[in-house]
């Protein structure tokens, strides 16, 4: 713990050298660099990391060591990334670093953004190894279930030929709950393959990460699922839905539920289009 009369720069020098300590030492990218594959299994050095972020060993070490050196914001965020670090823990690294910006704090959403970009980076080193159409669904919607943490479902659903759709809600838990039940019953009542298309693919959405809601079903489910709702006794739910495209013309997408009353941020909306991007990239 630090005494409260420790001053700024000998707490950015603490805080630096216990966030690269922190690295796990198998890690095998710091940031955007590579590391040399004699370094695997070994702690992070003061030379990596200067290296990682693209100033000399001595200089990183001079800011590690008193935390008086001169910094930039752009060197601060190559930091930031290299070390893997938490929105929080990025926030305090900038006030720490830069303290003439004085007593400013980010903004609610700014967090949130900090936090997208966070698990943007985390699923695509996930992606990068995945080795199926399924690995690379399933993975998504693990992601997309984290962002969304009070969603009552998350599930992704492949179109196996027109009509036929598979789907697989995020945990087995989520599989058996009403809005699952509902959604079911749903496609059941659709006589036609073209409506059950129709309401996956959103013929209005054009690109791969595109997010939309359930103004866009056709008429006739929208009509079907307010059927639904007053056998059930259901006041409905709210959701939204990304769709993913592959090269070959395979189409997939990602749906959150949430209870009626639930609204969805920019970010939010941001959030799920830029994960259901990343899955069509994998998948190209």
């Amino acid at each position: 713990m630090l005494r409260e009369s420790a001053k700024p720069h000998s707490e950015l020098a603490l805080f630096l050298k216990f966030l690269r300590r922190r690295v796990a030492p198998e890690v095998r990218v710091l940031g955007s660099y590579a590391r040399v594959p004699s370094r695997f299994g070994k702690r992070v050095t003061q030379e990596e990391l200067a290296e990682a972020i693209g100033v000399s060993r001595e200089w990183y070490a001079m800011l590690e060591a008193a935390g008086t050196t001169r910094t930039s914001t752009g060197l601060v965020d190559r930091l930031a990334d290299a070390l893997a670090v938490t929105p929080e823990e990025r926030a305090r690294l900038f006030q720490l670093a830069l303290p003439e910006l004085g007593g400013a704090q980010l903004r609610d959403d700014s967090i949130a953004v900090l936090e997208a970009f966070s698990r943007l980076r985390s699923l695509s080193k996930r992606l990068w190894t995945a080795t199926s159409i399924e690995n690379v669904l399933s993975t998504t919607s693990e992601h997309i279930a984290d962002w969304f943490g009070s969603a009552v479902l998350v599930s992704s659903s492949r179109r196996r030929e027109c009509g036929v759709w598979e789907s697989q809600a995020v945990d087995e838990k989520q599989g058996w709950n009403i809005v699952s039940n509902v959604i079911r019953e749903t496609a059941d009542l659709l006589s036609t393959s073209e409506s059950i298309d129709a309401a996956h693919l959103y013929p209005q959405l054009v690109n791969a990460g595109d997010v939309g809601s359930h103004e866009l079903h056709p008429l006739v489910v929208q009509r079907e699922m307010h059927k639904i709702y007053d056998r059930r006794r259901l006041a409905g739910f709210t959701f939204v839905k990304a769709r993913v495209r592959s090269r070959t013309g395979l189409i997939a997408g990602f749906g959150v539920w949430h209870e009626v009353g639930h609204s969805y941020s920019v970010c939010d909306r941001a959030a799920l289009g830029a994960l259901a991007e990343l899955a069509s990239f994998a998948l190209s």
